[in-house]
């Protein structure tokens, strides 16, 4: 990957979904997002697509995030970059001696 540090300017979170979550009257929640942390990354827009669907029209984009190699994110979690939520649909495998770590991430869906 042919990135330089100085290329990692845009801040994002980085948020898990929290398992077990209640709300006040005992009942379960869903979609209870906690920040896990916070990193420099470079985002690159890759794709973006407009369609029809159910009478509405659905805009999607794909992006490219760099960030220092790390071990800890999972396609289960999700990145805020500024105030867009992109959902982590692709963590290719990385090496011991990497430096850096993409992810492929996807704008506008549901999880």
């Amino acid at each position: 990957m042919n990135i330089r540090a100085g290329e990692l300017n845009q801040l994002v979170i980085v948020k898990r979904l929290k398992a077990q979550a209640e709300d006040a009257g005992g009942g379960q929640l869903e979609d209870v997002w906690q920040e896990v942390t916070r990193v420099y990354a470079h985002v690159r827009p890759l794709t973006g697509r407009e369609r029809m669907a159910a009478d509405r029209t659905e805009s999607t984009g794909g992006y490219l995030v760099v960030v220092r190699a790390r071990t800890d994110l999972t396609e289960a979690d999700k990145l805020v970059w500024y105030d867009r939520e992109l959902n982590i649909r692709f963590l290719p495998a990385t090496g011991p001696r990497d430096l850096y770590r993409a992810i492929e991430c996807e704008l506008g869906v549901a999880i």
